[in-house]
């Protein structure tokens, strides 16, 4: 498979997770060396140049998020159990809660306002007052490790997941748990909304895709198997298409309900991809992975409704059937072009097939055949 990417970022040092600015062209790092490092970026992806490090935790940076007013801030966590801010203009760290948790900090996100929340390898789930810089609640959610979390503005709802295979739902307003799903038989590793809020999809050890509906958090309502190893991330394309990053090394693009695989967006070799972030406004996807780089990916054409470059091979090294030749591209190209329009259809016709879609998912052995 050639290497598409726009760009490549030597991070010298292993990178543990991504996020991307939502208005400035920045991607931020968080690095086993405690140092959060921020690059920007031109069009598309291109030309990326250093703009700044933050020498913000004495342990391994595990998480960071862009937040504040108007992304001015990078919050950060770590293994050393503290949480910091990093000025982005300057690149100082501004403010650090030494003991913020018990346990390491795995993971960490930026909600409305002042609010952070932050999940440690214990299970415990923290909500913070970033401008008092005091928690505000704590929920003993998870039996083991927090490996993301998702947020759902409108119904102030804090979705967590984590290494005991449960999907815990908060109500941050509250500050209460909402409920907490039965275990899967794997562990849980990454979280994202789809369907204007109406389904939670989260991605298993297993490689497995899981589906909860909104409201009904008991229980998976379906399963998806396919991939051939873990799904460590997601990243939400558009309503009804998600990107995943898989520890095969490959990225692909995936529409949830009515079920397709659309391609492979790109790839890390023989090192699985740790995190993928987007920038949405600009078009442009950055992955990370075990061999020290971060890759920046033009994705303009996947978020405009058109096919893109994707790369027929879907199934990786493992995998089989994702497409052959000149029928499989344009299975690629149909199966884009009916996202964009599955995307733009009304919230009625969405929730038609979802249905529709769920009882055919009942008879047919999951989502993919051949991923």
């Amino acid at each position: 498979m050639a290497d598409r990417a726009q760009a490549v970022i030597d991070a010298a040092s292993y990178v543990f997770e991504l996020d991307m600015h939502s208005s400035e062209p920045l991607v931020a790092a968080g690095l086993i060396s405690g140092v959060a490092a921020l690059w920007r970026y031109g069009e598309g992806g291109v030309s990326p140049e250093a703009a700044g490090r933050a020498a913000a935790h004495a342990e391994s940076c595990r998480s960071l998020r862009f937040g504040g007013d108007g992304g001015g801030c990078l919050y950060t966590c770590s293994s050393d159990k503290s949480v910091a801010c990093v000025d982005v203009a300057s690149c100082a760290v501004g403010w650090r809660v030494p003991d913020a948790h018990e346990e390491p900090v795995n993971q960490l996100c930026s909600l409305e306002g002042s609010l952070l929340a932050t999940g440690d390898d214990g299970g415990m789930v923290k909500l913070w007052d970033t401008r008092q810089r005091a928690q505000v609640a704590s929920f003993a959610a998870h039996d083991d490790f927090v490996s993301d979390f998702a947020y759902e503005p409108i119904s102030k709802t804090l979705l967590s997941t984590g290494g005991d295979g449960t999907l815990c739902a908060h109500d941050v307003q509250r500050k209460k748990l909402i409920e907490k799903s039965e275990p899967i038989d794997d562990e849980l590793l990454s979280v994202q909304i789809i369907k204007r809020g109406r389904l939670a999809l989260c991605g298993g050890q297993d490689g497995s895709l899981y589906v909860y509906k909104w409201g009904q958090w008991g229980s998976c309502s379906d399963t998806a198997p396919g991939h051939p190893k873990s799904i460590d991330t997601l990243a939400g394309l558009d309503p009804d298409t998600v990107l995943t990053g898989s520890s095969d090394g490959l990225i692909r693009i995936v529409q949830v309900h009515p079920n397709k695989l659309l391609g492979v967006v790109g790839e890390h070799g023989e090192f699985p991809v740790e995190c993928i972030a987007l920038a949405r406004e600009r078009g442009v996807l950055a992955s990370c992975s075990h061999d020290e780089t971060i890759k920046l990916w033009d994705c303009s054409q996947l978020l405009d409704g058109g096919g893109g470059d994707l790369d027929s091979d879907a199934s990786g090294a493992e995998g089989g059937g994702g497409g052959e030749g000149s029928e499989g591209e344009s299975e690629l190209a149909e199966g884009a072009a009916k996202r964009a329009k599955t995307s733009g259809a009304s919230d009625a016709e969405n929730e038609g097939e979802e249905d529709e879609s769920e009882s055919e998912d009942e008879g047919g052995g999951g989502f993919f055949s051949g991923l």
